[in-house]
């Protein structure tokens, strides 16, 4: 009776324990891993990775007041731009209305 007893002490004691290393070793699985070593003087070089977005300090709204074609582009995207700088070359075009004044026809009775 005595070793009956001690024989399912010690199993529930490995399985509460097999249980708890089976989540302990599943919940370290998620982290990264990270490498250390010995502090010398050396170049640096590192590589560093990550998730996210890139978003600019500054917004600006580019419109036109006049309509027409650009002809000619003197930068490219991530460019920096300096203000007064001529970025582009355009031809004016001059659309033809939707609708005249009606000061231009007479009625005829």
């Amino acid at each position: 009776m005595k070793l009956k007893k001690i024989l399912i002490i010690s199993g529930a004691v490995l399985a509460v324990a097999a249980v708890a290393g089976f989540t302990i070793v599943r919940a370290q699985s998620g982290y990264t891993k990270v490498l250390t070593a010995r502090v010398v003087r050396e170049n640096l070089v590192s590589i560093v990775s990550g998730t996210g977005q890139i978003k600019p300090k500054t917004y600006v709204n580019i419109g036109a007041t006049s309509f027409g074609r650009i002809t000619h582009l003197y930068v490219k995207e991530g460019d920096r731009v300096k203000k007064g700088q001529s970025w582009r070359r355009w031809r004016v075009c001059r659309p033809k209305p939707a609708w005249t004044p009606s000061s231009q026809y007479s009625i005829r009775r």
